[in-house]
């Protein structure tokens, strides 16, 4: 039997070189491809990289050309910017182009990275949210919004093609020694700024648990939907107090506030967020990992505050007891 043979749409994103390291050291695996329009910052023996735009290209012909039978869609604009409709084409447009060439290659197995965003944060989120929550992405967050539109086409994309298994993931903040994000750049800054009254729990997942779980998944041939996040989640607090920075109480609406104020005069040296992601900060969905691994037998090998733990041991910071 043939080794499965899997792309990587998005592998010069940190996310996509996590999931490249996994395939790298998995003897099963003897070769794999990786796509992205700007070259990784790693290479791999195993690797074939080819440069392409991921919204615009053919790439059923080159699924086809690589004998891929399994794909990994890691590729989205994450961070906020000020052009909405050029992040909706990329990533709306981008998705429905991948799941074309999925159809047309024939290929066995897509799994499409969504995100907790999707649940959006809501004051009336209630214990850890299974996968059954209805979505309900914040309207300001464009990011939300094209992970939940980009969902209902895979969604409706299993339905027509049922001998593709289709799996969609929504990880909680990825965190680890490789990611750089806004919640570890929110980290290096010399004065944190948090809204005053509020000390959520916050849920993290290690970067190798995802690479991890979205292998599981493709070759295991697994469809549906996956919450991924790590048990033991940290209260909000505990984060600000092990930076051993200075930490400024503001209140919520002011906060806002003066995001909103920053965000469209465009002064990224304080605010690289739009105002509705202050409500992450209030209200962060927590999510219930069991199905995963109840289905899968899958183990995370760090909880959440393990799993911060790495990210702020890569800062110096104190570890937790």
């Amino acid at each position: 039997m043939s080794s499965p043979r899997i792309a990587i749409l998005g592998v010069s994103g940190q996310l996509g070189q996590a999931l490249a390291r996994e395939l790298a050291n998995n003897p099963a695996i003897d070769r794999f491809v990786g796509i992205d329009i700007t070259p990784p910052p790693e290479t791999h023996a195993s690797m074939a990289f080819h440069q392409a735009d991921i919204a615009q290209a053919d790439l059923g012909a080159l699924f086809a050309a690589e004998k891929i039978t399994h794909v990994a869609d890691l590729a989205f604009m994450v961070a906020p910017n000020h052009n909405r409709k050029r992040t909706h084409f990329v990533n709306v447009q981008g998705t429905a182009n991948v799941l074309r060439a999925v159809a047309s290659a024939g290929i066995q197995g897509f799994l499409f990275c969504s995100s907790v965003n999707v649940y959006g944060a809501h004051p009336d989120h209630s214990g850890p949210l299974p996968e059954t929550t209805p979505t309900r992405p914040d309207l300001g967050i464009q990011y939300s919004l094209d992970k939940v539109q980009a969902e209902k086409q895979c969604t409706q994309f299993q339905s027509e093609h049922p001998e593709t298994q289709v799996s969609i993931i929504r990880p909680v903040t990825i965190v680890g020694p490789t990611m750089d994000n806004f919640i570890s750049r929110f980290l290096d800054r010399p004065v944190l700024i948090a809204p005053r009254g509020y000390d959520p729990g916050f849920q993290y997942v290690h970067e190798i648990d995802v690479a991890r779980a979205i292998l599981a998944l493709l070759l295991g041939n697994h469809a549906g939907v996956f919450n991924l996040g790590g048990d033991n989640w940290t209260p909000l607090s505990e984060v600000l107090q092990r930076t051993g920075k200075r930490v400024l109480k503001v209140p919520r609406r002011l906060l806002k506030f003066t995001t909103w104020l920053a965000w469209h005069l465009r002064l990224r040296s304080l605010t690289e967020i739009p105002p509705p992601l202050i409500d992450y900060l209030c209200f962060p969905p927590i999510v219930d990992a069991s199905k995963i691994k109840d289905e899968l037998g899958f183990v995370f090998q760090y909880n959440s505050c393990e799993a911060i733990d790495t990210l702020l041991q890569r800062k110096a910071l104190p570890a937790a007891q």
